[in-house]
C-alpha cells in the first residue's frame, strides 16, 4: 500500500515538474514578437493511465506600434505564408520583414515572404495595405504601384501545426491543408503582434503549481512517518 502511494506522490511531482515547465517557457517567451503560449493538459489515456500535453494557444496577441514600415501585425485568424532557405513552404505571424541582397523581402531568419517578393534597389515610399499588397512609390509624386502581396492562409485548426522554431509552423495530417485567409484577417503595417502570453494567468498557474507540490511533499512525509511508525511496531 505504502508503495503505491508513493509511487502516485512521484507521479503528481513528475506532472507538477512538467506544468512549471510549460509556464516557465510561456514567460520565457512574454517579450518575443508572435509567440504563442501553450497550455499544460492532462487526460485518461484508453489504458487508464495520465498523459500530458502541451496545447498551443492560437488566440491573437496584442499589436504594438513599431512605425517600422517593414513591419506588419497579423489582425485576425491566419498566416503569413513563407518559403524556408531549404524551399519547404512554412507560415509565422512574426511580421517584421527585412531585404536580402537580391533585393527580395525575407524573415529576419531568411525566409522569403510568399514565394519572393522582390523590390527595387532604390525606391521613394513603400505601402502595405491590409490585404497584404505591397506598393512602391520609386519617385516622388509618382503614382504607387502594387509589385506584389503578401500571401495569409489559414487552417481548419490551426493548434495542431507544428512549431518548426523561430516563429515558424508547418502543416500536420491534424491542422489541415491552408486555405486562404477569410476577409476579417488583415495586416496593419508598422505594427507587431505582441506574445498572446497572459502573464497574471502565468502568476496563478505557478501559484496552484506550488500549492500542489507542497501538498505532493506533505503527503510523502506522513507516509514516511507512518512507514517508520509500522516498522517500529514489528520490533
Amino acid at each position: 500500500m505504502f508503495d503505491a502511494i508513493m509511487r502516485q506522490a512521484a507521479d503528481a511531482s513528475t506532472l507538477n515538474f512538467d506544468a512549471l515547465d510549460t509556464v516557465a517557457r510561456n514567460v520565457s517567451n512574454l517579450n518575443t514578437w508572435g509567440y504563442k503560449g501553450q497550455r499544460f493538459h492532462m487526460y485518461l489515456s484508453d489504458e487508464q493511465t495520465v498523459k500530458t500535453a502541451d496545447v498551443r494557444d492560437m488566440e491573437e496577441g496584442e499589436l504594438m506600434l513599431t512605425k517600422r514600415t517593414l513591419d506588419v501585425g497579423v489582425q485576425g485568424q491566419g498566416f503569413i505564408q513563407i518559403t524556408r532557405p531549404d524551399g519547404e513552404t512554412a507560415y509565422t505571424r512574426f511580421g517584421s520583414m527585412t531585404q536580402n541582397g537580391d533585393g527580395f523581402l525575407t524573415t529576419p531568419f531568411g525566409d522569403l515572404i510568399g514565394t519572393g517578393i522582390q523590390l527595387p534597389t532604390n525606391y521613394h515610399k513603400i505601402r502595405i495595405d491590409r490585404q497584404g499588397h505591397v506598393k512602391l512609390m520609386e519617385k516622388p509624386g509618382d503614382q504607387y504601384r502594387t509589385i506584389g502581396q503578401i500571401p495569409l492562409v489559414n487552417f481548419p485548426n490551426p493548434a495542431a501545426l507544428e512549431n518548426i522554431g523561430y516563429n515558424s509552423f508547418q502543416e500536420t495530417d491534424d491542422s489541415g491543408k491552408p486555405v486562404r485567409a477569410s476577409e476579417a484577417t488583415q495586416l496593419s503595417q508598422g505594427y507587431l503582434e505582441r506574445a498572446n502570453v497572459d502573464i497574471h494567468l502565468a502568476v496563478t498557474e505557478v501559484l496552484r503549481i506550488n500549492a500542489g507540490a507542497l501538498s505532493n511533499l506533505r503527503l510523502v512525509k506522513l507516509i514516511d512517518q507512518l512507514y517508520q511508525e509500522a516498522v517500529n511496531l514489528r520490533q
